[in-house]
């Protein structure tokens, strides 16, 4: 009986969430800044994850756009492997492409280099987001954060940047 009464009270003791960093990607996975939990969901084939943060009046959203999946990376690793000497087929989605694309969408996006990764900032009146692509070009983020009540966002978007980073496995 203590034992029962032991496993229903552990849960209440424990925190729900101590780290703020939560991990996002089907593919390729990342690790991001974000003071409520993501919940993942799917809408029509595509796939998202959002929040609300009460403390800033922020909705966070992650909309991912998957270019390839699991074998097909396998698929592509061993080809690099296989064939060094041999020039690959040049990929049309490629990093350059995908970045142009997205600022011809979002003109009022500007580059920004960090943590090894290429991002698109826009900051716009309605919503700030910010845009990239994965080093092994099987997906692409766009990451808003929509503010309530007219909050400014500035700084809360550039600590979610500088945040985003690449999952490691930890053993």
């Amino acid at each position: 009986m203590r034992i029962l009464i032991l496993i229903f009270l552990l849960p209440l003791w424990s925190s729900s969430q101590s780290d703020l960093l939560q991990t996002f990607g089907t593919v390729s996975h990342y690790e991001i800044y974000c003071p409520c939990k993501l919940l993942k969901y799917y809408e029509n084939g595509e796939i998202f994850y959002n929040c609300y943060d009460n403390s800033n009046n922020v909705q966070f959203t992650i909309k991912e756009f998957k270019y390839l999946d699991g074998l097909d990376l396998l698929i592509k690793k061993l080809d690099k492997n296989i064939y060094q000497n041999k020039k690959q087929v040049n990929n049309s989605s490629n990093e350059a492409i995908l970045i142009d694309d997205y600022l011809s969408k979002n003109p009022r996006g500007g580059i920004v280099h960090l943590n090894g990764l290429k991002f698109v900032k826009v900051i716009n009146d309605f919503e700030n987001k910010f845009f990239f692509v994965d080093k092994n070009l099987a997906a692409s983020f766009e990451i808003v954060l929509e503010p309530y009540k007219g909050n400014d966002l500035g700084e809360l978007l550039d600590i979610t940047i500088e945040s985003v980073k690449p999952k490691k496995i930890k053993f």
